[in-house]
Order: C-alpha cells, then structure tokens, then sequence
C-alpha cells in the first residue's frame, strides 16, 4: 500500500507548453506547470524560479540536450518498474510521471534537428552581426567574399 497517493501529473499541459516552445523556438511560452516538472528531472542544474530557467535556455539547443540526456527521458519505466516509488508516491503519479517522460522524450526528437538547425544559424547571424559592429567601431567594413 502506498504512503502518499500524489496527484498525477498535468501530462498535457505540459506536452502543450513544451510543444508551444518548440515550435516558436521561444523559452518565453514555457509554463510554470512545465517548468515545474522539468526542474527536477534527472540532469537539470538547480534554478531560482521560472525565469532564471528560461534565462539559461533561451538557446533550446541545451534544453533539447539536457532533455534527451536526463535519465528520466532514457528510462521512463523506472518509476513503474521500481515498487519503492510507488509504495512512496502511488501508482496513477508514477504512471503519469512515466507517461509525460515518454511524451517529452518523444516531442524533443521530433523537433531536435529543426531546433539544432535554427539556433546553429540564428547563433552564427548573431556572430556576424557582432563583428560587423566591432569592424566598424574600428573603421572596418566586413564585405561577403
């Protein structure tokens, strides 16, 4: 029998948060329920709240990383097949912890090598832009050869 009988967790709204993020490659669309859940998956650092989180990966490429890195991600079961969280959490948390895991897991590949694509451009644009100001604070002009 289980000690606590948690809440399950909000899988869709988390799915919906995390898919409205990857599709804008926008942090800013992150919820707090999604943050919430991401915060204290396997492989995330520590953050002071929402926005300290956001600040950290506003490039999505390190989100998708730390995502497909988290041992949450790579072994979704565990919480299933290992009687002890389900004796200290009960078995519909465990079950939706599981399921959102696997949904995440499953959204962050369908969107990885778009997002790898766009932040590796957008980050190369922003170089350029950068250099583009510092040649000319010095009397330079960068010219495309």
């Amino acid at each position: 029998m289980s000690k606590n009988n948690y809440p399950a967790v909000p899988t869709d709204k988390i799915v919906k948060s995390l898919t409205s993020v990857f599709k804008t490659k926008n942090i800013e669309n992150l919820t707090n329920d999604a943050y919430q859940f991401l915060r204290i998956m396997s492989g995330f650092i520590a953050h002071y709240d929402l926005y300290g989180f956001r600040s950290n990966y506003s490039d999505l490429k390190y989100l998708v990383s730390d995502i497909l890195h988290s041992s949450d991600c790579i072994d979704p079961e565990r919480m299933i097949r290992d009687k002890w969280f389900e004796e200290q959490y009960g078995y519909a948390y465990c079950k939706s912890k599981s399921d959102t895991f696997k949904a995440i897991a499953q959204l962050t590949k369908e969107y990885e090598q778009e997002i790898e694509m766009y932040f590796t451009l957008k980050n190369s644009a922003d170089e350029l832009a950068w250099a583009g100001v510092i040649a000319e604070k010095n009397g330079y002009k960068l010219i495309k050869q």
